[in-house]
């Protein structure tokens, strides 16, 4: 079945998730929740999760899509996967992609992008964790409008919260609200959007090898950020539209938390930009020099309060 043919969608929704059983279904809210004036497409996949996530959202698929529909539902099982395809019962526009991996991929450093390769032929690209969720139905809506308005942009993200384990909402706001931003606001200035609220044009990706430094990296949003921000402007919608889980279970945030994982990360962090640096002809190596001295600072900053912490349990 040629899908991408038969449906034309505008926004392909990519959403990673492992163990996120007690989250999920808010993100998968959050997906079908939208009022869209275009078909989209959410690629949920699950890494083999150990926590019944699994059956979260095969309830999920069972409840809310027509699986019996022989023309828009697909059931495809291999040595690697359960796919899950299918359109929703009242938002028509809404379509859910599920790989269901039969081990984890993570682990044994298999790549899991090829599962999304088939739905890659969408204008736009959106991102949510399985442990992220979006708050407003018109999100992917006004995103779009926006980029459809603004070709000299290459990404658009909108206002966000943190939520955090005591169940405590925080405004994720920026050093400074502008419509656009720059190359150098993302070096210069801390980090002040969400992964979740982003949405950017999947041409500059698509057909072409990615820059080392975004291959070396080891995680995917800021490298991101960086290179679509060398190919156009930063578009930001100023609305609260989505909620990033600060430290949620299972979160990166939590699996880096040793001092072994927090040099690591400081490491291949410092690589990152030293290709960034070279990738961009070291346009911005002042800029690049000071970030490298902040995460240096941070990680040794981190490390310190693991020891006290071990420290102060003696």
């Amino acid at each position: 079945m040629d899908n991408q043919k038969q449906y034309n969608w505008m926004v392909c929704v990519q959403c990673m998730t492992y163990n996120q059983s007690i989250y999920i279904e808010d993100a998968l809210n959050g997906f079908t929740m939208q009022e869209t004036n275009f078909p989209y497409v959410c690629i949920i996949c699950d890494d083999a999760s150990t926590d019944g996530e699994q059956d979260v959202i095969k309830n999920y698929l069972e409840q809310h899509f027509e699986l019996e529909d022989k023309i828009a539902t697909r059931n495809e099982e291999t040595e690697d996967y359960v796919l899950r395809f299918a359109r929703h019962k009242t938002n028509h526009n809404c379509f859910f992609a599920v790989f269901l991996l039969k081990y984890n991929h993570y682990s044994i450093k298999h790549p899991k992008g090829g599962y999304f390769f088939e739905w890659l032929g969408t204008k736009y690209i959106a991102l949510c964790e399985g442990d992220d969720f979006w708050t407003d139905s018109n999100k992917l809506q006004n995103q779009v409008d926006f980029l459809e308005a603004h070709l000299e942009c290459s990404i658009c993200a909108t206002g966000a919260q943190e939520l955090y384990p005591d169940g405590r909402f925080e405004d994720k706001v920026p050093f400074e609200v502008k419509e656009f931003y720059t190359t150098e606001d993302f070096l210069t200035k801390k980090r002040f959007v969400a992964t979740c609220s982003i949405v950017y044009r999947w041409k500059y990706l698509s057909n072409q090898p990615r820059p080392k430094f975004m291959e070396i990296c080891k995680v995917g949003d800021y490298p991101l950020f960086l290179y679509m921000c060398t190919k156009g402007k930063f578009g930001f919608i100023n609305k609260v539209m989505s909620v990033h889980r600060f430290a949620a279970v299972n979160s990166w945030t939590r699996r880096t938390n040793t001092i072994k994982r927090r040099w690591e990360s400081f490491y291949n962090s410092f690589f990152t930009f030293s290709e960034f640096d070279k990738y961009t002809n070291r346009k911005y190596h002042r800029e690049i020099s000071k970030v490298k001295f902040r995460i240096f600072f941070l990680c040794m900053k981190s490390i310190a309060g693991i020891l006290l912490k071990r420290i102060v349990r003696i």
